[in-house]
């Protein structure tokens, strides 16, 4: 890069997170003391502030929140980290007088449904308790991915990629966010959370109590979540649904993570007289 005739822009691209200090430190710049290299720290957010979230073409999103399925009650995706605590989902949504189709994604989370289960999951076999079935399925492309998110009730989704995906869907979610030591994690989804309930509490449909509990619960592994509190959540998914909806439409009035690195460049380097 020092080497170069035209020393080119030089981008740290950092975690995504809804916490306020990365406001201050997003597009602050730092020079790299060997060779004097300028470095510019990009930090992905939720407000006009950072430097966006990642979004394929808004009207493809707009398709697919109308988006009809074939599938009759309620559809719940599931991917996520090792969670002890499902058991207590699958037995209420076992018990539940809504059928339910919860499909799981293959990986290591599987390992506490199959124990739920007492027998292993094979793709393509589905296996019905109650008013639940199971359906474990491989990963998908992106675009069949966001269309699933699009048709399903609920979905409980991981890490970074499918979290904003799944806020993009327009439909009720809940976050597994990776574990930290010392419990780091929960400080960047208390300041996401934070953010949710603040902009929805200005809506028509305030997020509902019911929401913010589960998602506490659900990233703590302290001890089982109780079924009282998983019915109270699933009776409340339209209302979850319709808050989440105004966050998306909060979020869709902002510059998008490539839009806005591509503004960056221009500014930066195409105005740059040669």
């Amino acid at each position: 890069m020092a080497e170069r005739k035209v020393t080119p822009e030089w981008i740290n691209l950092e975690y995504l997170s809804a916490e306020d200090w990365i406001e201050g430190c997003h597009r602050l710049t730092s020079v790299e003391p060997q060779f004097g290299l300028s470095k510019t720290f990009w930090f992905p957010g939720f407000t006009p502030k950072s430097g966006g979230l990642l979004l394929g073409p808004e009207e493809r999103f707009e398709l697919l929140s109308t988006h009809s399925r074939t599938t009759l009650g309620r559809q719940v995706t599931y991917f996520g980290y090792d969670q002890p605590g499902i058991s207590n989902l699958l037995d209420t949504l076992a018990q539940d007088s809504v059928p339910t189709l919860f499909i799981v994604f293959t990986g290591p989370h599987e390992a506490h449904i199959e124990q739920w289960l007492g027998a292993s999951l094979k793709i393509g076999a589905d296996v019905i308790v109650g008013a639940l079935t199971i359906r474990l399925i491989q990963f998908l492309s992106h675009e069949a991915y966001d269309r699933l998110l699009a048709e399903s009730d609920l979905n409980l989704v991981r890490g970074e990629d499918s979290f904003v995906r799944a806020q993009w869907a327009g439909q009720a979610l809940l976050w597994n966010i990776y574990p930290q030591e010392a419990k780091a994690h929960l400080v960047k989804l208390a300041a996401w959370q934070k953010r949710v309930l603040a902009l929805t509490a200005k809506t028509s449909t305030p997020m509902p109590e019911s929401w913010s509990t589960l998602l506490i619960k659900w990233n703590t592994y302290e001890e089982p979540i109780p079924m009282e509190d998983w019915a109270q959540f699933l009776a409340d998914l339209p209302d979850i649904r319709a808050a989440l909806q105004s966050w998306r439409l909060y979020l869709l009035t902002q510059p998008d993570l490539a839009t806005q690195l591509m503004r960056f460049y221009a500014d930066r380097v195409e105005s740059t007289p040669k």
